[in-house]
């Protein structure tokens, strides 16, 4: 079976072992036969009912015994066939009574041979890939024009090919010359913009925009396979032998060496290979030695999609986790494999769900509250972890390298646990990697990294990432509890409190953003007050990376710190200097409300929402990606803000027509379900009904509280940041695809 970027190889039966299950290992990986579970606990890879299998960029989908296809994972073009485009991150059924033999993913479409021996396909038809002769992108299964006797199918980038039975191929599609006058082909294959044929007598050829062109082996050896990644081309010789030629950046030549190679390079084996493919960036090879044979692979594994729990990409061949498949395929950022059981397990990115496994690390959408969260008042997010206040209990999740969730441990955490020894707290606030608790006593208690010391908890700062894993009192310069706080606000590597309308600020001043003279090496260790003008008082303080603003007395925002890219909103281009000393913010008054994170700052001011700073990818509202250094012009947005929130690079407004954010959407932070960049506001997609009554915005990640407590978040999932239960898993995981 072929499809995008490689060839699907169907393999000799074979048992795994199947061992006792226990705990998975750091890396998440587990025994043959056995795969982490969400608990992560070792569990065995139970026989399944897929016949074969296939990869798209960012999608899969089976055909199971009963001959019914399922997919899941990216849908925004409607590849995935159950007639919707939202992402998927478990199987779903193609829609129709349609029963199909193979199947073939592309970049963004998929198609699939009938048993009837004719051709359907569905998603994304800009460049005429689904062959239907209608220019629509389809949702659903489309019967393709004029073919019949059809054998098997490739899909690229945009385009698809269809090898006849006798031999012939057929192309349509972005960018192709049609392979037709090719004959007596015995493997087809397709990626990124290319096509590549395997003739009977062991010839190879490919081609694009231009004619069929030969690539024959330096050996001379007929090709027995050959796979497509998406800028290289490996070619397995009858012998065994694996050649590979084109980029080799991430190593997907399999040897080291330069960039790139226009020539056929041998990879340095130990083993003969009996069958390849290959995913974006990377392939591997299944050798020949019977069923104790584990998958050879090489090339990114970026985002761990070799399952090797390294995450380090591999200019050489190594032994994978991944024993004996019966089919195999490979996406741009991820894989899966067949077992002789009929079981699928997948390794790699799931940020669109394309691991199967019900937890994709992204939501492009707001999903279902939290579950077990209720009765929460305050919420904030910091880098990668989240945390609430509900009853006086503060719970956090995600990220926890450095006790920055304060349960303990360093564990990462993918749905809330409780923070220890915190009571009465009445608001939390989170920086990159700590966070603090505000008390109803006025004074707070703070966990997580304390390397430049932001805890101010009487200890020397450390950068042991046990050092902060339990609260802990902040503390004053005399060693005694600091009391009369109102408010807290934590940057990157600092914490700053109002007490008694002044400011006071601890932790990093590397641009003198706890509001003292930058002495290189010096940080500030005690709570130490920024120099506001005399009669100076402030309502209220946000903080971004290396950056502090304040609201103060006469509604107006005074702000210091870092300023490269305008962030103290004073000046402009020309004048964008470090301030230690708070500075006022021009062309800014009947300020109600202030937002920080990272280099931007977002205000509500008069019922219009403006902001400054960094506009790189478009947080701060407007149709340019300029920094800005004064507020400027108001975002456009409907009637009436009422609440506001930063995140790394985008922010969001609360209207009275609903949610609205803009900026990066990389990882699905807007909520609109589109993981496309918007410089303008877009609506997020709240559940209907829902009333939001707060917002906090992460790095990339964004939460609410709705009306009754409960919290929703959206946006990246790799810590369990959205408290959802997901989370980036090293090893491998199994799809949960229902059997009939």
């Amino acid at each position: 079976m072929v499809r995008h970027g490689l060839l699907c190889v169907v393999l000799a039966a074979c048992e795994f072992p199947v061992p006792e299950g226990g705990p998975c290992d750091s890396d998440a990986s587990c025994p043959d036969g056995q795969v982490c579970s969400a608990t992560r606990r070792c569990e065995p890879e139970l026989e399944a009912c897929v016949a074969s299998m296939t990869s798209g960029d960012e999608h899969t989908c089976v055909i199971r015994e009963d001959h019914t296809a399922w997919c899941w994972g990216r849908n925004t073009s409607g590849q995935l066939g159950d007639g919707t485009t939202d992402v998927r991150g478990a199987p779903v059924q193609v829609v129709g009574a349609t029963k199909f033999a193979a199947i073939a993913a592309g970049g963004s479409h998929t198609c699939a041979v009938a048993d009837d021996h004719r051709a359907w396909c569905w998603g994304n038809n800009n460049a005429g890939q689904l062959g239907t002769g209608i220019a629509s992108t389809s949702p659903q299964p489309m019967p393709v024009a004029g073919l019949t006797s059809v054998t098997a199918l490739a899909a690229g980038r945009a385009h698809t090919c269809a090898l006849l039975d006798g031999g012939l191929v057929r192309c349509w599609g972005e960018d192709q010359d049609d392979g037709g006058v090719l004959l007596g082909v015995k493997e087809l294959v397709a990626g990124g913009p290319i096509s590549c044929a395997i003739t009977g007598d062991g010839a190879l050829a490919c081609w694009g925009d231009d004619p069929p062109e030969l690539f024959p082996l330096p050996d001379g050896s007929p090709v027995a396979h050959v796979a497509l990644g998406v800028d290289f081309l490996c070619a397995l010789s009858t012998g065994g032998d694996v050649y590979c030629r084109g980029s080799n950046e991430d190593g997907q030549l399999g040897t080291p060496g330069p960039a790139s190679n226009d020539a056929f390079v041998r990879v340095p084996l130990r083993v003969r290979a009996t069958a390849i493919f290959a995913g974006g960036q990377f392939a591997c090879i299944v050798p020949d030695g019977g069923d104790d044979r584990n998958l050879w692979c090489w090339g990114e594994d970026a985002d761990q999609q070799l399952a090797d729990g390294t995450d380090r990409d591999h200019p050489s061949p190594f032994l994978s986790s991944y024993a004996a498949p019966v089919d195999a395929d490979g996406g741009l950022y991820h894989m899966c494999a067949l077992s002789s059981r009929g079981a699928v397990t997948c390794s790699g990115f799931n940020g669109r769900g394309q691991l199967g496994d019900g937890h994709p690390t992204m939501q492009g959408k707001p999903p279902p509250a939290i579950a077990g969260l209720g009765g929460v008042t305050s919420i904030a997010t910091g880098l990668d972890h989240s945390c609430a206040v509900a009853a006086g209990a503060v719970w956090c999740w995600g990220q926890n390298d450095f006790g920055q969730l304060g349960d303990g441990t360093l564990l990462d955490r993918s749905t809330p646990v409780r923070v220890f020894g915190v009571e009465r707290a009445v608001a939390v606030a989170a920086g990159e990697k700590h966070s603090c608790a505000l008390l109803d006593d006025a004074t707070a208690m703070c966990w997580g990294s304390d390397t430049n010391g932001q805890l101010s908890n009487g200890e020397a700062p450390s950068t042991s990432h046990f050092q902060g894993a339990l609260a802990q009192p902040v503390l004053d310069g005399q060693g005694n509890v600091l009391r009369g706080i109102t408010q807290l606000a934590l940057g990157s590597a600092l914490t700053c409190a109002v007490v008694g309308g002044g400011v006071l600020c601890w932790g990093s001043n590397s641009e003198g953003e706890a509001g003292q003279p930058v002495m290189p090496g010096r940080n500030i260790y005690v709570p130490t007050a920024v120099p506001f003008p005399p009669a100076t008082s402030v309502r209220e303080i946000t903080a971004g990376d290396s950056h502090v603003c304040a609201v103060i007395n006469d509604a107006t925002v005074m702000c210091w710190g870092e300023n490269g890219s305008g962030q103290l909103g004073n000046g402009d281009p020309a004048n964008h200097d470090d301030s230690s000393t708070p500075v006022a913010v021009k062309m800014l008054t009947g300020v109600e409300h202030i937002r920080s994170f990272r280099h931007h700052t977002c205000a509500l001011a008069n019922t219009k929402v403006s902001c400054w700073g960094e506009g790189e990818f478009g947080a701060l509202g407007t149709d340019s990606p300029a920094d800005r250094f004064t507020p400027g012009m108001p975002v456009s947005l409907p009637p009436t803000p009422t609440l506001i929130t930063a995140g790394g690079e985008h922010s969001c407004a609360l209207t009275s027509a609903g949610l609205f954010c803009w900026g990066s959407n990389s990882t699905g932070q807007l909520g609109d379900g589109s993981f496309d960049r918007h410089f303008t506001p877009v609506s997020a997609a709240v559940p209907t009904g829902a009333k939001i009554i707060a917002l906090s915005g992460g790095d990339e990640h964004t939460c609410a509280v709705l009306e009754g407590g409960t919290v929703t978040c959206w946006g990246l999932d790799n810590h369990g940041q959205l408290g959802d239960g997901g989370y980036e898993r090293p090893g491998r995981v199994a799809p949960v695809l229902p059997c009939p």
